[in-house]
């Protein structure tokens, strides 16, 4: 089984999955993403208001489905009767850790209280998916509760940490992967040198979201170990 301990490099991490080709966080998107080469795939959840994690990116509703509605608000019963696309339900969690065995999930946990953090936690335990869920996002704050809350899972590291590890290298315990944008709040962070700093406090480097080839194969010629993309068919053909 794949593991994020022997993941490939350079790894392609698909975006919502096939999201150029797909509706975004569906099954066919993910299937899609695997199909074309991508090595993981990326994803986003909320909770219902019955706190079932699925797998959509936006707190809102609307620009997936047209309904004007908050997702915790909402029951799974009424989020599974809207169209995400093309006659696509937004699925759960547990249906695409059940669906894709082998696959890596790289899942960025949105707004989440510790109540359904622990249910999370304790979703990917019980389908024996710790090796293979990295749980990133941007808040440091919530990656560190993760782990206080016990997800003895790989995890992502947030972007106050990635600035402190930039300016004092050092290993933080459970931190598998930095995923960074090309810069910044004006810094480039698309470096040799950022990627080797990082990359001596332990960790892996992934970029997002590029999906020009040329772009990703300079990235990877730079040392960077993942390529974050909406078009794993065109990254994982310039990658080979």
């Amino acid at each position: 089984m794949a593991t994020w301990k022997n993941a490939p490099r350079p790894l392609v991490l698909a975006h919502r999955g096939a999201s150029a080709e797909r509706p975004e966080n569906t099954l066919p998107a993910f299937e899609r993403a695997l199909e074309v080469g991508a090595g993981a795939l990326e994803l986003d959840l909320h909770f219902t208001a019955d706190h079932v994690p699925i797998v959509h990116h936006d707190p809102s509703a609307l620009r997936i489905t047209g309904h004007d509605v908050r997702i915790d608000s909402q029951p799974l019963s009424e989020v599974r009767a809207w169209d995400a696309g093309a006659g696509t339900q937004i699925p759960t969690f547990a249906e695409i850790i059940s669906a894709f065995p082998g696959a890596l999930l790289n899942v960025d946990t949105k707004g989440a209280t510790d109540d359904n953090l622990r249910r999370l936690i304790a979703l990917i335990e019980q389908h024996s998916a710790t090796d293979r869920v990295l749980l990133a996002g941007f808040q440091s704050a919530r990656l560190r509760r993760l782990a206080e809350l016990g997800y003895c899972g790989p995890l992502g590291m947030g972007r106050s940490d990635v600035l402190r590890r930039l300016a004092r290298p050092r290993r933080l315990p459970g931190i598998r992967r930095a995923q960074l944008p090309l810069n910044l709040g004006g810094a480039r962070l698309d470096s040799a040198r950022v990627i080797q700093r990082l990359q001596g406090s332990g960790v892996a480097v992934d970029f997002w979201v590029v999906n020009d080839p040329m772009r990703a194969r300079q990235l990877v010629a730079l040392g960077a170990d993942g390529i974050i993309t909406d078009d794993p068919a065109t990254i994982s053909n310039a990658l080979r």
